[in-house]
């Protein structure tokens, strides 16, 4: 596994925008303030979903491992949301 995630970082040239904005189900992007990713990037990518977008303050990208009910209070409050269909969107 080590040496496949190694060989993706190396090789993955990203997904193109066109196949990211064809995904039509509710989204949500979510990363910690403390991140190895940019919060561009996450903003870009919840832009293209049309979903929404969490940092999640005072945390790193490994802390929902450690603090997981910060982030299921976020989760829980986004899937009980009303949906765009729901709406009459």
């Amino acid at each position: 596994m080590v040496e496949k995630s190694a060989e993706l970082a190396r090789t993955f040239k990203g997904i193109p925008p066109e196949k990211i904005q064809a995904i039509k189900a509710p989204s949500l992007v979510f990363m910690a303030d403390k991140d190895y990713v940019r919060p561009e990037h996450g903003e870009e990518l919840a832009r293209l979903l049309k979903g929404e977008f969490l940092i999640l303050p005072k945390n790193t990208h490994m802390s929902y491992l450690f603090k997981p009910k910060k982030l299921l209070e976020k989760w829980i409050a986004f899937l009980d949301a009303p949906s765009p269909k729901q709406m009459g969107y």
